[in-house]
């Protein structure tokens, strides 16, 4: 039977899932009606099933408010001429050109390779039981063209592979990218990064859309990750400059949902990124079921790998591929889970500030 279990250590509810179904899909589970969870012994805290496209007033961590912060945004989609960058390939004798990086130059390319440079001090994204992900080829359909490879260059020089995903989350607002926070700033390496690149739909050498370099002036940081490193708000958002995309077209990614403890746990959950155990450039999929939930942080079965940091984990909801968390962290332990922050209303009030910071 499914079940809530009230847990000293914060309060994270977890639940017992269902016995295998028949999905093709070998993380996906029977959605049959005999198979809906039991709720027993509610958490205090737990609210009721909102009305996804009306406000939902929550109380802000960040002093930012949420009251008109919508709870479901759809995702869109914008033809490849509303990116100002032509397809390009990453080629042995590829060279930097003003702002735009093309390319890596073969040494550089296989420095991307060494797995080493993906470390950077935190917990391994894990395999969870038996490798489950799949290669996405080509990266040109929805969702995966929202998928972005970022190689990020530090203070200190050293460079540094992760994931990130277009999202329509602020009206108005093309080019905007959430990843991981540790992705762009690094306490143990100089802090903010000096510059990232940024190439969405990645398939090994190809871009099909054309690859960016990025600046801290267009790029944020939770301050509560930077001045504390505090798990669950390791979240930034990245926003393209205006010389690289058409801010008077739609916003182009994945919509997003806000979603109750009841409605979130035991759900399918996909997650897609650029794992360094498979051939560098090669994006996977991977999905699983949302195991247990904090305030703040989604935990899964999913599998994961170093280079995913940052990878969109979504639903398929009313007919919408939806942000539902953003990938961070592997398991602390042997037996545990991969985990995601969670899309909440303060986090998209913070990112909706900080895209009235930023000039374009």
């Amino acid at each position: 039977m499914s079940y809530y279990d009230r847990t000293p250590r914060g309060g994270v509810r977890r639940f017992a899932p269902p016995a295998s179904g028949g999905s093709p899909f070998p993380w996906a589970h029977d959605h049959s009606p005999e198979r809906s969870p039991v709720v027993r012994d509610l958490n205090d805290g737990a609210i009721p099933v909102p009305e996804l496209t009306g406000p939902l007033h929550i109380r802000s961590s960040n002093g930012l408010s949420t009251e008109r912060i919508p709870t479901h945004v759809p995702p869109r989609d914008m033809p490849h001429a509303h990116l100002t960058r032509k397809s390009t390939y990453v080629q042995e004798d590829a060279k930097l050109e003003g702002a735009i990086f093309y390319g890596v130059d073969d040494n550089e390319y296989k420095k991307l390779n060494n797995s080493a440079m993906m470390s950077q001090g935190f917990l391994p994204e894990s395999i969870v039981q038996g490798d489950e992900r799949i290669h996405i080829t080509p990266c040109t359909s929805q969702p995966y063209r929202w998928v972005c490879y970022l190689v990020m260059t530090a203070s200190d020089g050293k460079k540094f592979a992760g994931t990130g995903a277009f999202t329509s989350m602020i009206s108005g607002k093309g080019g905007l990218i959430l990843t991981a926070g540790h992705n762009l700033y690094m306490h143990t390496h100089g802090g903010y990064v000096k510059y990232l690149d940024i190439y969405p739909g990645l398939d090994g050498r190809s871009a099909p859309l054309g690859a960016y370099r990025v600046y801290p002036t267009h790029f944020r940081v939770s301050q509560n990750y930077v001045n504390n490193k505090i798990a669950s708000e390791d979240y930034g958002a990245i926003l393209l400059p205006a010389s690289y995309v058409d801010y008077n077209q739609d916003e182009f990614g994945f919509g997003y949902s806000i979603i109750d403890d009841v409605n979130l746990l035991n759900q399918v959950t996909s997650l897609a990124g650029y794992p360094n155990d498979k051939p560098i450039g090669s994006l996977h999929l991977g999905g699983g079921r949302v195991q247990a939930v904090s305030d703040r942080r989604i935990f899964y079965d999913t599998d994961t790998a170093k280079g995913q940091s940052g990878s969109p984990v979504w639903m398929w909801n009313r007919h919408h591929f939806v942000l539902v968390g953003i990938h961070l962290k592997g398991v602390p332990e042997e037996g545990g889970y991969n985990s995601a922050r969670r899309i909440t209303k303060d986090l998209v009030a913070q990112v909706q500030q900080w895209t009235r910071e930023i000039k374009q």
